[in-house]
């Protein structure tokens, strides 16, 4: 999905939740994330980047998973950010590697 296709469905959807790759096909989901966080909608990074401290102000304080992850992690953290309204908080969670959410 393009930033402009997720941003066209935005306009007249609303998901409960959000997983956002960093790098889609026409660049970032800065422009996603921001929608997102302005709506108070929450959401998940899950990429094979890495979290950088200093970077767009959308990414900051969410969980941030480095592909590749557990499917139960995935799961453990979407679930967190169901079962918390007032915002994600972020819980370290050790998968089978011993990998564990991130945030910045």
């Amino acid at each position: 999905m393009s930033n402009a296709q997720a941003l066209s469905w935005l306009e007249s959807d609303a998901p409960d939740i959000a997983l956002l790759d960093v790098m889609i096909r026409d660049g970032t989901s800065v422009e996603i994330a921001r929608e997102l966080k302005s709506r108070g909608i929450p959401f998940v990074i899950y990429s094979g980047l890495p979290p950088k401290k200093g970077g767009p102000p959308e990414l900051q304080n969410v969980p941030w998973l480095e592909k590749p992850i557990s499917r139960e992690t995935l799961a453990a953290v979407l679930e967190d950010l169901v079962t918390k309204p007032h915002g994600p908080a972020i819980q370290e969670r050790e998968n089978r590697s011993g990998q564990q959410p991130k945030s910045l």
